[in-house]
């Protein structure tokens, strides 16, 4: 996925963030319409207006530690957390060589580390009520673990061990091998993912970014551990990661963490004034994440609204102008397409004037 693609993909989150408040407020509103008397109402005063609910919530705290890693954090008042770790690599960063090591590597990463074997590694997570998840893209690599508040020490244990020092067992690679060829078996049954990753190598041939991110079949069949470790130690540095917690624990110190544990820990303090079912802890720790890696900060959602404000009719036709007339679009197709008009015929409406 493109920067840009993200960029959309945030704006989208939270319009639709900004559009949840708003309908509320209105309906408030409408109420109060009907029914002057609830204007004196305690409940109707606590319900926030839409302009309160987006300066109420709170600002998200970034810190830089000395080795380069960025943590960012946002509390609220709910009962669990989700914390994990964003990093700067995917697909488009491999060559054609090592394509799907970054795929493979998430794959391996909940096998086990040196400190915790796989069944141990498990246990833990279990213990502890918790879901631990990951995923890759073309840019970006997550881990990420939900949990409760209380357990956000514990959390970021476990990610630093995940992510710092994965085992890379031959045995466990020989395994998930078998695991990612049946997977990309089911891919290929999947038409809307065959299609895009045809855009993608259509719109983009002769780059990284035109490389699927599970990598092809041959590639899969040799990677070796070797080139496994060489993509962890190229990649997996901390100025190219992003540590978010979104939650309702205070971040402070946790007794007996060690500087090791990425490098370093984070002491934040932020008010609880989140509005109650704008956004679970995992999406918003997931745009935190993902925000500082494409912006390099994190919008707030005032912002999002100010710039959503602002676009009218000639914003739009400046955009189209500037990226769709007279531009060569990237066409894929699969399946029955014999319907699929002649991409010439395609390319000349691209010029088409509409008055």
């Amino acid at each position: 996925m493109r920067r840009a693609a993200q960029g959309r993909l945030v704006l989208k989150m939270a319009a639709s963030a900004v559009c949840r408040a708003a309908s509320a407020g209105t309906r408030v509103l409408l109420c109060n319409r009907r029914s002057p008397a609830l204007l004196k109402s305690p409940t109707s005063r606590s319900i926030a207006t839409f302009a309160q609910a987006l300066q109420n919530v709170p600002e998200t705290q970034v810190s830089l530690l000395d080795n380069g890693l960025r943590v960012a954090s946002e509390q609220s008042s709910q009962p669990t957390c989700t914390v994990g770790v964003w990093i700067d690599v995917g697909s488009r960063y491999e060559s054609e060589k090592n394509n799907g090591a970054g795929y493979f590597v998430e794959h391996l990463a909940f096998k086990g580390t040196k400190n915790r074997p796989g069944s141990a590694l498990e246990k833990e997570v279990e213990t502890m009520g918790a879901h631990l998840n990951a995923y890759s893209t073309r840019e970006h690599t997550a881990y990420y673990i939900k949990a409760l508040s209380k357990d956000l020490p514990k959390a970021v244990e476990l990610l630093a061990d995940i992510v710092q020092n994965c085992s890379l067992e031959d045995s466990q690679i020989e395994k998930e091998r078998d695991v990612v060829l049946q997977e990309l078996q089911e891919n290929d049954a999947s038409l809307r993912d065959v299609v895009f990753d045809y855009l993608h190598a259509t719109a983009f041939q002769g780059t990284p970014l035109a490389q699927a991110v599970e990598g092809p079949s041959e590639n899969v069949r040799k990677l070796s551990r070797a080139d496994l470790t060489e993509y962890l130690s190229q990649h997996y540095k901390a100025p190219r990661m992003v540590l978010a917690a979104a939650g309702g624990q205070p971040f402070s110190v946790p007794p007996g963490l060690k500087e090791t544990q990425f490098g370093g820990w984070w002491k934040v303090q932020a008010p609880s004034l989140l509005p109650h079912g704008l956004a679970s802890t995992t999406t918003v720790c997931e745009d935190i994440g993902r925000s500082l890696l494409t912006y390099g900060r994190r919008i707030p959602l005032t912002e999002w609204e100010s710039r959503i404000a602002e676009v009218d009719a000639h914003a739009v036709r400046e955009v189209c102008s500037k990226y769709f007339y007279d531009q060569c679009p990237a066409v894929a197709a699969l399946g029955p397409i014999e319907q699929l008009p002649d991409y010439n015929r395609i390319r000349s409406g691209m010029f088409w004037l509409r008055f």
